[in-house]
């Protein structure tokens, strides 16, 4: 109770310290929107990726409920269905 940790900083932390206290300055003074971690992945990843990516998870996914014992068929007469609705097929 009352008691104050110290605040060494080990080698390593001579040189993160002065960039954490300016971070720290800088998110004091920003007005603008806080940070979502969502908004990382579409500055981080291009349209090409991304499309990459839903690629390859559907295809997995496919595979999965392929081997699920779903057929080609279903899968078409499923996704055709949900087109049409022009709904998310979430």
């Amino acid at each position: 109770a009352g008691k104050k940790k110290s605040v060494k900083i080990s080698r390593a932390g001579v040189y993160l310290k002065p960039a954490l206290v300016e971070v720290a300055h800088c998110a004091i003074k920003d007005k603008d929107n806080p940070f979502n971690p969502s908004d990382l992945s579409r500055v981080e990843t291009s349209d090409k990726d991304k499309i990459k990516y839903t690629k390859n998870n559907f295809m997995q996914s496919t595979k999965q409920l392929i081997s699920l014992g779903i057929t080609i068929d279903e899968l078409q007469t499923f996704l055709t269905s949900k087109i049409s609705e022009s709904t998310p097929i979430i």
